[in-house]
């Protein structure tokens, strides 16, 4: 099974996706508290699901988005560009934005798919590539 930290994306990456607005609803959340349900920790910080749990309002919670959740964020297409995801032979994972003869315009990799999905989107909402989410903070 991969492991959860290959799953979500990282402290880091996942707070500037909320101060960039985006949307806060997640299968996974880093949170500064333990709860019983935690999975991963980073920094004092803790991965967890949010079934069941209670946040309360003093505590910092950001959504740990999952592949699946980072790829949906992504359109197929900017412009005359399409999405591609390739793996490099180095274990890489390569996030690109490639016009039809295969030049990339827009490229981010991580040795984590999620983050190099993150780090995608994050390029693409700080400059205006992909429209501001009306993010529900919670």
């Amino acid at each position: 099974m991969l492991p959860l930290e290959k799953q979500v994306s990282n402290l880091e990456l996942s707070q500037r996706l909320k101060e960039l607005k985006c949307s806060q609803e997640s299968l996974w959340y880093w949170c500064n508290c333990y709860c019983s349900s935690a999975k991963l920790t980073q920094d004092n910080w803790y991965v967890s699901q949010k079934d069941g749990t209670t946040f309360h309002r003093n505590e910092c919670i950001y959504s740990a988005f999952t592949v699946a959740e980072s790829m949906e964020a992504l359109p197929s297409r900017i412009g005359n560009t399409s999405l591609y995801i390739v793996k490099m032979k180095n274990g890489t994972w390569c996030v690109e934005y490639c016009y039809s003869d295969m030049r990339v315009k827009y490229e981010f990799g991580d040795l984590i798919l999620c983050n190099a999905l993150s780090k995608m989107r994050i390029y693409l909402l700080e400059n205006k590539l992909l429209p501001l989410e009306d993010g529900d903070s919670e």
